[in-house]
């Protein structure tokens, strides 16, 4: 068992199987609305309403609660999944960025295993100031809701 994971957390948001599945399938967009229990630490979120209008992903790199901050970096190198989350984000998200079809916004961007010169004058890719903050700043909430209302964020991908 992995002694870097905080189960606590994950009780919390997900208190039985049928919050779990109902999560998950809000996400695969079999279910329409959100799950019934939904967890205060996604509800709470001030960019909520544009993930519950289907506006606004929010994608965690690494979506385990764990102790100690810095142990993400070596779960995350163990984690098949997040190999596939590097990867989409390189082969998909990127490529939409530079074509203008999605903002993509990097809050703990280094678990991406990402460089921000990498992105040097893309206008589509912003890293967050602070990386270790539960949301992103106000300034950027205010960016993302820009986006989505110019021409930009009414295509095809804005989900």
């Amino acid at each position: 068992m992995n002694r870097i994971y905080q189960m606590v957390g994950t009780t919390r948001e997900f208190p039985t199987d049928r919050d779990s599945d109902e999560y998950r399938d809000w996400l695969k967009g079999v279910r329409v609305d959100p799950p019934q229990s939904l967890s205060a630490y996604y509800k709470d979120d001030p960019l909520y309403d544009l993930v519950e209008g289907r506006q606004l992903v929010i994608v965690n790199a690494v979506a385990y609660r764990v102790v100690d901050v810095n142990a993400n970096r070596s779960l995350a190198e163990r984690l098949p999944s997040v190999r596939v989350h590097r990867e989409w984000f390189q082969n998909e998200l990127v490529p939409d960025a530079v074509r203008g079809t999605r903002l993509v916004i990097l809050q703990q961007w280094s678990l991406w295993k990402t460089r921000k010169n990498q992105f040097a004058g893309l206008q589509n890719v912003q890293f967050e100031p602070n990386p270790r903050t539960k949301y992103v700043s106000k300034a950027t909430q205010q960016r993302i809701r820009d986006w989505l209302r110019s021409e930009r964020g009414v295509g095809p991908k804005a989900f």
